[in-house]
C-alpha cells in the first residue's frame, strides 16, 4: 500500500470515527448506531480505537448511559458544529442541484439576432 493511500485510509477512518463520536456524545449509543447506520459493536468497537489512537479517554460509560469526559466535551465543542456545517452545506448543494442555472449562451449569426431579438425589443418600447 503506498503512503497515500495509507493517508487517505487513515483519515477517512478517523472522520469516521469523529462522526461516530459527535453522534454518541450527542445521544447516546443505541440512538446513535441507528443515525450511523452501524452496529451499536462496530461503534463501540470505532469509539475504543479512536480513544486509543488519541490516548485519552473521550466518553464516560456506564451500563444505562454514556457521557463526555472533560476531554470528549472538550473535542465536542471543537468538532460537532462542524459536522452540522458539512451536512447543512451539502443540504443547500443537493438544493442547487435541482434548480437550474448557470449561463446560456447562444451563438447566432446577425441576421437570426436582429430577427429575433431586436424585434422583440421593439415591441417592448
Amino acid at each position: 500500500m503506498t503512503f497515500d493511500r495509507k493517508l487517505s485510509t487513515m483519515a477517512r477512518r478517523n472522520l469516521n470515527d469523529l462522526m461516530y463520536f459527535v453522534t454518541i456524545a450527542r445521544g447516546g449509543v443505541l440512538p446513535g448506531s441507528g443515525f450511523v447506520g452501524v452496529t451499536q459493536s462496530a461503534l463501540s468497537q470505532a469509539i475504543n480505537g479512536l480513544e486509543a489512537q488519541l490516548e485519552i479517554r473521550l466518553l464516560n460509560r456506564t451500563t444505562r448511559s454514556v457521557s463526555p469526559t472533560a476531554a470528549g466535551e472538550r473535542l465536542l465543542n471543537t468538532i460537532g458544529h462542524r459536522f452540522d456545517e458539512i451536512e447543512s452545506e451539502l443540504d443547500e448543494l443537493t438544493e442547487m442541484r435541482d434548480k437550474p442555472g448557470g449561463t446560456v449562451r447562444i451563438t447566432c449569426g446577425d441576421q437570426v439576432y436582429c430577427e429575433r431579438c431586436c424585434y422583440r425589443k421593439s415591441r417592448h418600447y
